[in-house]
């Protein structure tokens, strides 16, 4: 797991080259006029989902992925992100092939607080459940590049 700020983000091309299609995108447009939805970058390789939400409290149940990374980065807003390594978990579903996903839960989890500007990124293997916030629900506006590796 990564944790950073987007002024930071080019600094991890040499692990995941695909940052340079993201920053060619980010560059390329205002962030905040863009509408919830999927982006495409690089077609199934990397894309964006968008997302205008509001936080809620951690319920214990982790997604992990096999082939792709997860970006998350806060637009506006804050929340925080739950993770854990698998190892202290127990899974919960098999895994959708066609979605990328299995479903972890537990008990003991680290917290990440993300606020405007800042960005996780959560590589395959590693379970993390997004858009919580402890004390209270708050609206966000939320990124979230998926980075093929395969």
């Amino acid at each position: 797991m990564i944790f950073d700020n987007l002024a930071n983000l080019d600094k991890y091309r040499a692990l995941i080259p695909q940052i340079s299609l993201i920053n060619k995108f980010l560059d390329g447009h205002n962030i905040q006029q863009l509408k919830p939805g999927r982006y495409e970058l690089g077609g199934e390789k990397t894309y964006l989902m968008i997302f205008e939400t509001r936080t809620k409290k951690p319920q214990g149940k982790l997604e992990c992925h096999r082939k792709y990374v997860d970006l998350h980065l806060v637009v506006k807003g804050e929340e925080s992100i739950q993770f854990a390594t698998s190892s202290t978990l127990k899974k919960v579903s098999k895994y959708d092939k066609a979605n990328d996903v299995e479903f972890y839960s537990g008990k003991k989890f680290c917290s990440l607080n993300l606020s405007t500007g800042q960005f996780a990124m959560f590589l395959p293997g590693e379970p993390h459940e997004p858009g919580c916030l402890e004390d209270k629900s708050k609206n966000v506006k939320k990124f979230v590049f998926k980075i093929g590796l395969e």
